[in-house]
Order: structure tokens, then C-alpha cells, then sequence
């Protein structure tokens, strides 16, 4: 291969131009990528719960990129819709565009005696072992909506990791 009129100096020159930001994610850069986290410690005969929710006011929808999860037991993690706001639902994700706002879309917790949510998948993890869900695409969180995360079982505590943008 042969450089020719600039030569390797060119080259050098344009991959470090500060205006360029050839590498920068675009919603990062855009001030609507976010990540947050929640945990609910186990308490008896309760089921611990951790949700993401958009709020009715919001004015931005929510598409949820990763979730990452543990628990502090064996067994089955439960995914569900859960359209109403946690009684903790409060915490707002950090713009990872360090410093600016934060986000729209809330997280919660709740330590509840029943299931609460309608499920659409479960899966198996292993005591204090994170497990990345796999999502094949982003899902959606219009205005009113939210997705929960619970332990299959009671008395069991529960550590999740969101990574969402708004649009």
C-alpha cells in the first residue's frame, strides 16, 4: 500500500481532531442514553421486586437496551409488565453523558406478599451471579408502562441494572 499527498502525517492528523468524535455514540451524544440500578433485600414470606417505569406524564418513550440481574439464591428470575408505579418508584437513571439531565423514566422496588406484574419470561440464574437478559431487541416503554423484575421465590433479595435511551 502506497501514501500518497499527506502521507502518514494526514492520517495522524484527522484521527485526532478534537471536532470530529468519529467514535461517539449517538444517543450518548444526543443526552438520552441512560443506566440505573435498584436492589431490594429479602425479607420473610415477601417477594422483592425492581422496576423500570415511564411515567403518564412523560413526554419521551423508553427503549429498554440490557438488563443485568442477581440474586442472592438458585433459581428463577420472573420478567413481567407492571403498568403502575412501585410504592418506591422514584429514582431517576444517570445520563451517561456525565452531568446532564437525568432521566425521564423512573426505577422502583417493592417487597410485596403476592406476585405482582404479568410475566412474560422467566429465567434460571445462579446465587450471586449476574446474568445479563438477553434481548435480541430493544422493547419499548411508552407513557404508563413498566417492566418488573422478581425472584421466583420469598425471602429472597434482588440487584438490577438498567441501560435504557429516550426518545
Amino acid at each position: 500500500m502506497q501514501l500518497q499527498q499527506g502521507g502518514i502525517a494526514s492520517i495522524i492528523q484527522r484521527q485526532s481532531d478534537p471536532d470530529a468524535f468519529r467514535n461517539l455514540d449517538y444517543d450518548t451524544a444526543q443526552k438520552r442514553a441512560f443506566m440505573g440500578s435498584r436492589s431490594v433485600g429479602a425479607l420473610a414470606s415477601n417477594y422483592s421486586h425492581c422496576q423500570l417505569y415511564n411515567p403518564v406524564s412523560a413526554t419521551k418513550v423508553g427503549l429498554v437496551d440490557a438488563i443485568i440481574v442477581s440474586t442472592d439464591a438458585d433459581g428463577a428470575i420472573l420478567l413481567s409488565t407492571y403498568n403502575d408505579a412501585l410504592s418506591t418508584t422514584n429514582l431517576t437513571g444517570a445520563n451517561l453523558y456525565l452531568g446532564q439531565t437525568p432521566s425521564t423514566v423512573l426505577m422502583g422496588t417493592e417487597q410485596n406478599t403476592s406476585t405482582i406484574g404479568t410475566q412474560f419470561a422467566f429465567f434460571l440464574l445462579t446465587a450471586n451471579t449476574p446474568f445479563i437478559i438477553p434481548l435480541a431487541r430493544p422493547f419499548l416503554l411508552a407513557p404508563s408502562k413498566g417492566v418488573l423484575l422478581r425472584p421466583g421465590a420469598v425471602n429472597q433479595s434482588i440487584k438490577v441494572a438498567f441501560f435504557w435511551r429516550e426518545l
